[in-house]
């Protein structure tokens, strides 16, 4: 999914994705707390994440 043009089109009309999205706060990234430093590099994150010292 973390390509330019991935194999699984999301987007294809003629499959549609029904999905309920549940309402979580957004995708939180921990800087420098006790040495650790979260970060994330081609990667899809979703709301409720904690990432940290990744």
């Amino acid at each position: 999914l973390t390509d330019p043009l991935p194999e699984l089109d999301m987007y294809d009309r003629e499959w549609p994705i029904w999905t309920y999205q549940e309402q979580l706060p957004p995708a939180k990234y921990v800087f420098d707390q006790d040495d650790r430093r979260g970060y994330s590099v081609d990667s899809l994150v979703s709301g409720g994440c904690i990432i940290s010292g990744a």
